[in-house]
């Protein structure tokens, strides 16, 4: 079967947006290694901030239909390491700021406005996914006395964020934190500590509500109107 035209233009934009990415890491004195898969969908709008030690090396590899959109924000140090696996989704306004290694498994929605900062490692589950405005962040900033400047001491511990868990609107895990398979955690919550897989957690700090969560009721769907996936966050 032909591929379609639509393939075919998706195709052409993904490889001029890698080799401009390729680009302006060379021009900005870095190396890059790149493992892109041609079925990818990465816009030409890409922003991207390259920095780092002169002829440090990135390593990027994106997976089969990843689709990173215009306007998501891609900063990267020389000496990190970005996996991007099979589907998964940036958004307009996401950004991925990595000087360590971050890895998504795989069918990963990142969405509106939503930041990942890995600077040590930060690795996220398959079909786990952030909604609008999510902060997961594996490192902090302290002072050592008072009138230090506290932007100038920083430290880090990874984060590890299981498979099929939901990371609802606003909500925010800190340094260190795992968070396990099949978690909700509410909107506008704050997860300062570890979450056991399957639980709700909600609040700042966040708190297991209930040990199992798997949605709203038989009763509450009943009165509810069904939407298709694409149409929610």
């Amino acid at each position: 079967m032909a591929p379609s035209l639509r393939g075919v233009r998706r195709r052409g934009l993904t490889q001029l947006a890698v080799q401009r990415i390729r680009l302006e890491a060379k021009l900005s004195g870095l190396g890059i290694e790149t493992e892109i898969d041609p079925r990818a969908d990465i816009s030409s709008r890409v922003i991207l901030h390259f920095w780092g030690e002169p002829g440090s090396t990135i390593a990027l590899k994106i997976g089969p239909n990843v689709r990173i959109e215009d306007g998501a924000v891609l900063r990267l140090k020389g000496g990190c390491s970005v996996e991007l696996g099979e589907g998964s989704v940036v958004r307009t306004g996401a950004v991925l700021n990595v000087s360590g290694r971050l890895e998504l498994k795989g069918h990963n929605l990142v969405s509106w406005g939503t930041v990942i900062h890995s600077a040590e490692r930060v690795v996220i589950g398959e079909y786990t996914g952030m909604s609008e405005g999510v902060t997961v962040v594996d490192s902090t900033h302290y002072r050592t006395a008072p009138g230090d400047d506290g932007y100038l001491n920083a430290i880090a511990t990874p984060v590890t964020v299981g498979s099929r868990t939901w990371l609802a609107s606003k909500s925010v895990v800190l340094p260190g934190v795992t968070i396990g398979d099949e978690v909700t955690l509410a909107a506008l919550s704050t997860a300062g500590r570890d979450i056991p897989a399957g639980a709700l957690a909600a609040g700042s700090p966040a708190r297991v509500l209930r040990e199992r969560y798997d949605g709203p009721s038989p009763a509450e769907r009943q009165n509810a109107t069904a939407v298709a996936p694409d149409s929610l966050s």
